[in-house]
């Protein structure tokens, strides 16, 4: 019984003990999130190898600001990267876009929505551009048009209201136009949906959403465009099981008649990342292609911080210029895009 009662002890002092260092890092720990390409064959169509390292180059931002859950797009002998602009004082991210090709410093917020935004899932149809942000904040899957090709973009539609969907992504089947809807559980994290629904682009809408699988772990999270490889097809997915953005887990997919199916082939990790830099990586959670360029995203180790509860602290009452989020509903920059130079 003694020794019963003990472990029992020894279990709640565990616990609390993992309480208050998540409470901590909540607190004091500033995280940072850098996006980084590399330069591949534009007819590469090969998956990350487990025993392989990449070395990646990493793309500069302004202070005061992090990036991730980056897209890439090539037109007009151009590479541009749309992604997650986060705004470390105001505690907000915006949708970023950058030209890598050019040398200038320069960034530009091509749109804001009342609460957070991130995931700029840019794609082509018949001609026109489109991007499906994540929008959870304002429970709405939306649709951005673009109108001045790279950075004017316009809201087109909203495909969904009352949804808490992320990381939504599109994706061609038998010639027609689905997106998954991935959705995680309020109530425990661990329990989420994979969905498919039909994108209806030309009538700016979702309809006709079916679930095709549960997880029972924080894993099937999209993570970037459909690859596609002759006749095979890739969802890149989060592994979340140890810690949010712990790596990248490539699945190759088939959907025949409302049968879906997945399977792993391979994953791309933290310690197969390669930077010329002194940061020491702690995630990734993002990867996309298109043409020769390769882009991920990379989570470093956090710093402890007295500044960062401070300045919580004012952002929860509006001084000096910090606002609250979650009471301010107004967008601050009335037009776009707004570039920011450094």
């Amino acid at each position: 019984m003694g020794r019963v009662l003990k472990f029992n002890r020894v279990k709640r002092e565990k616990v609390l003990f993992d309480m208050i260092k998540k409470l901590f890092i909540k607190i004091f720990y500033e995280w940072k999130w850098i996006c980084a390409y590399r330069t591949i064959d534009k007819n590469d169509k090969t998956l990350p190898r487990p025993e392989k390292k990449y070395k990646y180059n990493l793309i500069d931002m302004p202070r005061g600001y992090w990036a991730a859950d980056p897209f890439v797009y090539q037109k007009d002998g151009n590479i541009d990267i749309f992604f997650e602009l986060f705004d470390i004082n105001k505690r907000k991210a915006f949708l970023g876009h950058k030209r890598l090709n050019k040398r200038e410093k320069k960034i530009d917020i091509i749109y804001e929505f009342e609460g957070h935004t991130s995931y700029p899932c840019i794609f082509d149809f018949e001609g026109t551009l489109y991007i499906i942000p994540e929008t959870k904040a304002d429970e709405q899957l939306v649709l951005l048009e673009c109108v001045g090709y790279p950075d004017k973009w316009i809201k087109k539609s909203v495909l969904m209201s009352k949804t808490n969907t992320v990381d939504s992504t599109p994706v061609k089947l038998s010639g027609k136009y689905k997106i998954f809807l991935y959705e995680e559980n309020t109530l425990n994290i661990k329990v989420s949906t994979l969905s498919l629904g039909e994108l209806d682009i030309k009538n700016g809408k979702v309809c006709n959403v079916v679930p095709i699988i549960n997880y029972s772990k924080s894993i099937g999270r999209p993570a970037g465009n459909i690859i596609v490889d002759n006749d095979k097809m890739f969802r890149v997915t989060q592994l979340g099981i140890k810690h949010y953005g712990e790596g990248l887990s490539f699945l190759e997919f088939k959907y025949d008649n409302g049968l879906f199916v997945e399977q792993e082939v391979t994953q791309l990790l933290p310690e197969q990342i390669v930077v010329d830099s002194d940061e020491k990586i702690k995630g990734v959670h993002t990867f996309n292609r298109c043409g020769n360029i390769e882009i991920i995203d990379i989570l470093t180790v956090g710093h402890f911080s007295l500044v960062r509860p401070v300045r919580y602290f004012l952002q929860k009452f509006g001084w000096f210029g910090f606002r609250d989020n979650d009471k301010l509903h107004k967008q601050v920059y009335r037009e776009f895009p707004v570039s920011i130079r450094y």
